[in-house]
This record gives C-alpha cells, sequence and structure tokens, in this order.
C-alpha cells in the first residue's frame, strides 16, 4: 500500500502543508481536517470536513468560524491535494464574507 503519493515527503503533501501553514497564517485560524468513508450514489468516497477555528483559541473551546465539505473519489476530485485545495478556497470565501458580515453590523 505504500507509495510515492501517499508518502509524507511527496512533494504534493509538502506543497499542501505549506499551504495550509500560509492559510493558517494568514487568516489566524488553525484548520482541523475530519475525514470518513461514504457512500455516493453507490461508490465508496472520502467526505473532508475541513474547518477553521480560532488560533487563540482551542479546538472545542468555541464554535468554528467556517467550514466546508469535500468528497474525494466522486465528481471533480480526484486527489486529496486537489480536494483540500478547493475546500481552502471555498473555507477562505466563507471566511471573507463573515468578516464583511460582521464589519456590516458594527456600521
Amino acid at each position: 500500500m505504500a507509495s510515492s503519493r501517499l508518502s509524507l515527503n511527496s512533494p504534493d503533501v509538502i506543497d499542501l502543508a505549506a499551504v495550509m501553514d500560509a492559510f493558517e497564517q494568514i487568516n489566524s485560524v488553525t484548520i482541523a481536517l475530519t475525514g470518513r468513508v461514504v457512500d455516493v450514489g453507490g461508490n465508496r468516497c472520502l467526505r473532508f470536513l475541513v474547518e477553521a477555528h480560532d488560533s487563540q483559541r482551542e479546538i472545542g473551546e468555541v464554535p468554528s468560524l467556517g467550514f466546508v465539505s469535500v468528497v474525494l473519489g466522486y465528481g471533480s476530485h480526484k486527489t486529496v491535494e486537489g480536494a483540500l485545495m478547493w475546500a481552502l478556497y471555498q473555507l477562505d470565501w466563507k471566511l471573507a464574507e463573515a468578516e464583511l458580515e460582521k464589519t456590516k453590523a458594527t456600521k
């Protein structure tokens, strides 16, 4: 089962880790990933829940700042790296929307 695609030293995993680290630093969040096997149309797929939490608080102490669910193996996502990159873009959008709403509410 071991392969270079699944290695923690593969370029894709190293790049994804760098992107996630940068995302956390820029947005002052901690990213939490949860994965599980799901059945989608009779196909076994992986579903990831990608959550952003306030980096100044413990995860679970307060609700997440935003989350995105992404399915791998069904539809357009064929690699873990691609699915998680898509999820980070979606999460960034959700965090920006929440920040905009908070700004509007304080005016």
